[in-house]
């Protein structure tokens, strides 16, 4: 039973360093970004997120699941963006109007 022991310790170790190669790339912050955008993760979930594409292996995947979520939230923010309207922008329009004739007188 004793050299058992030892048998049994070395299996059961071997069986949890046993892990899926894709996981780390199909990850929990990865799918939400996916999916939501860049934006959806709070300040405090992005670091898990590099840290699941840094433990991705596939370098080319890890690649093109930054560019996806950058072009996503690009498209998000041009949809959200469409017209510079409101208090802000009408003193936006305001000092533009004056810088240009400041600059023309």
């Amino acid at each position: 039973m004793v050299k058992l022991f030892p048998l049994l310790f070395f299996v059961s170790i071997s069986f949890g360093f046993e892990k899926d190669q894709e996981a780390p790339c199909n990850g929990e912050k990865i799918q939400k970004v996916a999916k939501k955008g860049l934006r959806s993760l709070k300040i405090s979930e992005i670091p898990s997120y590099l840290v699941e594409l840094k433990n991705c292996k596939d370098k080319a995947k890890v690649k093109t699941i930054k560019n996806s979520a950058n072009e996503k939230q690009l498209e998000d923010d041009a949809e959200n963006n469409k017209s510079f309207v409101g208090r802000t922008s009408g003193c936006a329009y305001c000092i533009m109007a004056l810088i240009v004739y400041l600059v023309f007188v």
